[in-house]
């Protein structure tokens, strides 16, 4: 709550619980108000978490750091702001004493459905689909490089209607990162109730 971009804490939960063990690492392109990272933490595993804005990454903060007493004492949690297409994802974890990470969750702005920031660097200010979609793989690039053989990176987008048109952006999404050397295993659809 308070956050246009969160989602519920068992998207990540799950997730962290089928694909990681305890102590393995976890990356998050897109930290928002931090819940991958406090799930992470939770489960026992090392989260870092890239946020574009830094009173977003504040509000990240602040979420982990109230959550500390439910919370694995024995665990990297780190924010990192910066923009996900530009920062050295090998260095940061070069940081860390780490050469790849476990599992990838990205919970990317639905384009401009959600206006988050003025910045231009900014998804949700992407001028258009090819924009948008240009920069997600530049990402998928950078995660590809950094994720251990035979894990995996989950992509949590909804689409997007606009102008009498549905959008397919997870569609659009999922073939970019097939494009950059990624399998799909699967399509979720989440249920609401």
């Amino acid at each position: 709550a308070g956050y246009w971009g969160n989602f519920i804490p068992q998207i990540p939960n799950q997730f962290l619980r089928r694909y990681t063990k305890q102590g393995e690492w976890v990356l998050d392109t897109f930290l928002g108000s931090g819940t991958t990272l406090i799930e992470s933490k939770r489960l026992g595993r090392n989260g870092i978490g890239f946020e574009l804005q830094q009173a977003v990454a504040d509000l990240a903060i602040s979420n982990i750091n109230r959550e500390m007493n439910l919370l694995s004492k024995n665990v990297v949690t780190e924010v990192v702001v910066g923009d996900s297409t530009e920062l050295d994802y090998k260095k940061i974890l070069n940081d860390f004493g780490v050469e790849s990470v476990q599992f990838v969750i990205m919970h990317p702005p639905y384009w401009d459905i959600v206006k988050f920031s003025n910045d231009p660097r900014d998804l949700s200010n992407a001028l258009d689909i090819d924009a948008f979609i240009e920069k997600m793989g530049i990402i998928a690039d950078k995660v590809y490089e950094i994720l251990e053989n035979d894990r995996y990176c989950a992509i949590v987008i909804g689409d997007k209607y606009s102008g009498g048109e549905w959008i397919p952006l997870g569609f659009y999404t999922m073939q970019e990162f097939l494009r950059h050397g990624f399998t799909l295993k699967s399509t979720i659809i989440k249920n609401f109730e």
